[in-house]
């Protein structure tokens, strides 16, 4: 079996595959010990995409010599499953992004991926498999947390708000709705700004599902695309000192 661990910078993401198959799955914040929980026994291989700190891949590929598996971090190139990385530097890209890309271009060809979790990314590729590059903004709760930071009295309880992207009568449903609506600004300028309509729109990641409601329902949910890459990117071994 193969267990795949998607580290961003909030959560462990984490499924088991047995032939193939997705048999469990699970996440577990950044600061928690939640490896203890995640079943070992058949485990025969271990892969990572981590856009968090090293020490997280270290901590796994340490738990991970405990039963005896190598873990194989996946790794940006300059090319891989005919996709060739728009940076001049492939290692400056996120793995998060490189994943996406890879695995939406194998499913569609031209692609662009918008993808929300902590931060929030759109990523284009051409027909031809060239990564066009893309955008990075914050995410909803850093949103969130920006204005919290020097707002003392924009505070309200959860059970306040709804989904309405209507003008607001009171701060929370004025506050969220707001944020959401930056975030469907944003997304509808980037795609504007493709170079071409024939592209498939893809939203992943943890906001994802909420966001392309946002937006009218526009393109595809995908909960999984960066697991998906694992299986197309280059992975190196994590060797412990």
């Amino acid at each position: 079996m193969r267990l795949e661990f998607d580290i961003g910078n909030t959560n462990h993401k984490w499924r088991l595959l047995d032939g193939g198959q997705v048999v469990r799955r699970g996440s577990f914040a950044n600061n928690s010990d939640g490896l203890q929980d995640i079943p070992q026994h058949g485990v025969s291989e271990i892969w990572a995409a981590c856009v968090a700190n090293v020490r997280y891949v270290e901590a796994l590929a340490k738990w991970a010599s405990t039963f005896g598996v190598e873990v194989q971090h996946a790794v940006v190139t300059q090319q891989a499953s005919g996709v060739v990385c728009a940076y001049s530097e492939p290692c400056r890209l996120g793995i998060d992004r490189w994943l996406a890309v890879l695995a939406a271009y194998y499913r569609y060809g031209p692609t662009c991926v918008i993808d929300i979790g902590s931060a929030m990314t759109v990523d284009a590729v051409d027909e031809n498999g060239i990564h066009l590059g893309g955008y990075i903004v914050p995410g909803y709760q850093l949103l969130l947390r920006a204005l919290f930071k020097d707002t003392d009295k924009v505070r309200w309880a959860e059970n306040e708000v709804s989904d309405d992207l209507s003008l607001a009568k009171d701060t929370g449903n004025a506050v969220v709705a707001g944020v959401k609506l930056m975030l469907v600004g944003f997304v509808e300028q980037a795609i504007a700004r493709l170079p071409s309509e024939n592209v498939q729109i893809v939203f992943t990641g943890g906001g994802g599902r909420i966001l392309r409601e946002a937006c009218d329902d526009r393109g595809l949910w995908l909960e999984d695309l960066v697991f998906e890459g694992l299986a197309l990117a280059a992975r190196e071994p994590v060797k412990l000192a």
